[in-house]
């Protein structure tokens, strides 16, 4: 399980804003709704290949990794380019062992991360610890693909 304080631990994508649409943790997939603002993944339609945007920590609020954002905040995000290395929240009951891949949890709207289990389109992750969330989502250290 990571103990770093900080979601974006090597980082030369780009970091921006936006207002939250939900319930949104650092860690978790976030996608541009049609109102402009921003939810958690959920799916893509048709097979597409969504950008992959994940919720940072809000330091200016002097807020943590622990802390998730509320419908209405202001939502920091990141952008992670291949090589960036990133906390994703990764779904309870997952088992993600170093090195496996980690994609989107699809039709779910949850922006939580689930071990690859099959050929998916996209894997966006590769685990660099393991992690077996019990009880509740955890946060995994994965380097972008």
């Amino acid at each position: 399980m990571a103990t770093e304080k900080r979601i974006a631990l090597i980082l030369t994508g780009r970091q921006f804003e936006g207002e939250a649409d939900a319930a949104i943790s650092p860690g978790m997939a976030c996608v541009l709704s049609a109102d402009g603002n921003y939810d958690p993944w959920g799916g893509s339609a048709n097979g597409e290949n969504d950008e992959v945007l994940i919720a940072l920590e809000d330091a200016l609020q002097a807020k943590t990794i622990d802390d998730a954002y509320a419908d209405g905040d202001q939502l920091f995000m990141c952008a992670p380019l291949p090589g960036d290395v990133v906390l994703v929240l990764v779904k309870d009951g997952e088992s993600v062992a170093v090195g496996d891949k980690l994609i989107r949890e699809n039709n779910s709207n949850s922006g939580l991360y689930i071990k690859t289990t099959g050929s998916p389109e996209t894997e966006d992750f590769k685990a660099l610890e393991a992690c077996a969330p019990s009880g509740s989502n955890k946060l995994c250290k994965a380097r972008r693909i």
